[in-house]
């Protein structure tokens, strides 16, 4: 099989040409996912669909052998687990007790643990919290995002797992 990557993709040319700045605000972000075909030595686009435009992140989950494949969208607020041909599988981010519905919470880095048995995420939100997200799934259909608070740390410009 051909590898398969994921992009978050704005068309700037209408905002561009528009010197009132309204196109700028009414932009549309798409998640599209594009196709490597090594064969040929080209890439493919297979398939894109429009996306909340508070999106800022990606996370690939592992496929194969490993997991379901497809990728996870950090959103304001929420995540969204999205793949080609499968529903999308949406969790809210736990919030802080006494943090205003109305302030937007953002996942900002992420690292990713295989185990034996399965895998993990560990988040960290901007404000510094570490979640744990885990992926319920049966062969490759997600049915639920199981996102659970872990611990507050300084904010961190990556995050890495060791062993």
């Amino acid at each position: 099989d051909n590898p398969i990557f994921a992009a978050l993709e704005m068309d700037y040319s209408d905002a561009d040409a528009d010197e009132t700045g309204q196109a700028a605000e009414e932009f549309n972000k798409v998640l599209t996912f594009y196709e490597l075909d090594l064969g040929l030595n080209h890439v493919v686009r297979k398939a894109s669909e429009p996306i909340d435009a508070a999106s800022n992140m990606l996370i690939p989950v592992p496929g194969d052998t490993d997991g379901p494949s497809g990728v996870l969208v950090c959103a304001e607020n929420k995540i969204a687990y999205k793949k080609p041909d499968h529903e999308d599988v949406v969790a809210l981010i736990p919030r802080r007790q006494g943090m205003p519905l109305d302030q937007p919470l953002l996942i900002t880095g992420y690292a990713h643990l295989k185990q034996k048995d399965g895998f993990f995420f560990l988040l960290q939100s901007e404000l510094g919290d570490l979640y744990r997200l885990t992926l319920t799934y049966s062969d490759d259909e997600v049915s639920e995002i199981n996102i659970t608070y872990f611990d507050t740390v300084p904010v961190a410009q990556s995050i890495t797992i060791l062993k």
